[in-house]
């Protein structure tokens, strides 16, 4: 079965839960700034069926609260570092001055100059015939189906937890009125009996 590299942001994680996931999991737990990210390589047939069913594990080894797949962004200094090559190398590559029969991943994104999702880079160094990990990582279609499989089920167990919630109830007490209220109500429904009467 494939080995999934997959990278989670996580919420904050007790030192407890820390050793839990090391004990049980190829993880790797690391903080930058207020953002948890935790990395681990689970098997599976697919990206998504692989995140699925280690997210269950978390949950339930650790109480691992998972809030969405974490990109694995590089940009072209951060592709020649993993790739032992230089930029300038890296730069002949997306720009098919190399390797012209198998086109370099589109950027998933602009910014400064561009910035690639690492499981593209490495299948294009699969299929190039060039070094690259051993371990498969989820694609753009990958992350996409992970993140809504996420949300929706975040949603889900909002709605259930409001649905089991106690309904109170909504009864208001009976109004009152004062003594010169309900004189006014019988002159207005008097008055309105005697109009009929003399309409008929």
């Amino acid at each position: 079965m494939t080995q999934f590299e997959l990278i989670f942001a996580v919420d904050g994680l007790a030192e407890g839960a820390v050793w839990a996931i090391y004990e049980d999991f190829d993880a790797l737990v690391a903080t930058h700034g207020t953002t948890t990210l935790l990395t681990v390589t689970t098997p599976g047939p697919t990206a998504p069926m692989a995140a699925k069913a280690v997210v269950a594990k978390l949950e339930k080894t650790a109480r691992v609260v998972v809030q969405r797949c974490y990109e694995d962004l590089v940009n072209r200094v951060d592709i020649a570092e993993r790739c032992r090559t230089t930029p300038q190398a890296v730069g002949q590559w997306i720009h098919g001055k190399r390797r012209r029969e198998v086109p370099f991943p589109e950027p998933f994104n602009l910014v400064n100059g561009g910035v690639w999702l690492w499981g593209e880079v490495n299948e294009w160094l699969r299929r190039s015939g060039k070094p690259s990990d051993d371990v498969q990582f989820p694609c753009r279609a990958d992350y996409y189906e992970i993140n809504h499989w996420l949300n929706e089920r975040r949603t889900q167990r909002r709605l259930s937890a409001v649905n089991a919630q106690p309904v109170r109830s909504s009864k208001l007490p009976p109004a009152h009125l004062g003594r010169s209220r309900r004189v006014e109500a019988r002159n207005f429904w008097g008055q309105a009996t005697d109009d009929a009467r003399a309409a008929r």
